[in-house]
């Protein structure tokens, strides 16, 4: 145990080892696991903003955890953020609350009101609305983890690899030639969606580790056999997971 916390790898129970050793099932979630918290690159192209909508949408993403909205926060210029209230956060659907008397969404659930996507992309995108009138989205390009493609084809020889995902499909190509197979590839998938999939595949007799960011898949974390809970920051550290790797 001394050994891995020198090295960031810090074990909740000793008995997961034994555990740990029955693995053969590796499952991925995306966001925040495989790609770095604080390497996007912000595209503004399909969205226009005043100077004080964009200060209402620093305001409410600033209350979110969440990787993509973590890195909108840190994109958009200026410090002074208003007051939210109202608040809510659906995993994998997005955020909702009013700042100064206006109502503003960011996520996947205001995807309906932008009339014109361009939905042959290679990045993530985060769409804006403010009093139910859609503002376009955010694309933002992600930058994976060094040294995750060497890590992932050494596993792939010993482990079956899948990856869930509650992102769109954009990075199907550059993941299909790591994992190998797009059926285990999959995009658009709820927390529920995840937990579903490590309990299914536990009913085949498979042993589960998954590996995750603990925010939108802490309950498949938690029905895995294995959990490993990846982090930028220690205050991010999730219950559900049984191993913990701080970066």
């Amino acid at each position: 145990m001394r050994i891995f916390g020198r090295n960031g790898f810090y074990l909740k129970k000793t008995e997961i080892l034994e555990e740990l050793s029955k693995v053969d099932t590796l499952v991925f979630d995306k966001t925040g696991t495989i790609t770095q918290n604080d390497a996007y690159k912000i595209e503004m192209d399909n969205i226009r903003l005043d100077k004080d909508e964009t200060r209402l949408l620093k305001s409410i993403v600033r209350h979110s955890s969440h990787p993509l909205s973590l890195a909108i926060y840190l994109d958009l210029p200026g410090d002074l953020v208003h007051e939210v209230t109202d608040f809510s956060e659906v995993p994998a659907l997005g955020l909702e609350g009013t700042v100064n008397g206006r109502v503003l969404k960011s996520g996947q659930k205001v995807m309906y009101l932008v009339k014109k996507v361009i939905f042959k992309t290679d990045t993530s995108r985060v769409f804006i609305s403010i009093d139910e009138i859609p503002k376009g989205f955010i694309s933002i390009r992600n930058q994976y983890r060094p040294g995750m493609q060497e890590a992932i084809l050494n596993l792939k020889g010993k482990y079956e690899l899948h990856l869930l995902s509650g992102d769109n499909d954009a990075e199907k190509p550059n993941l299909l030639p790591l994992f190998g197979d797009k059926g285990k590839l999959h995009f658009r998938k709820s927390p529920q969606d995840k937990l579903h999939y490590n309990r299914e595949f536990k009913k085949f007799g498979k042993t589960i580790l998954m590996v995750g960011d603990g925010l939108n898949d802490a309950g498949a974390l938690k029905v895995s056999h294995v959990g490993i809970t990846i982090a930028d920051n220690v205050y991010h550290f999730s219950p559900a997971c049984r191993w913990y790797f701080g970066f």
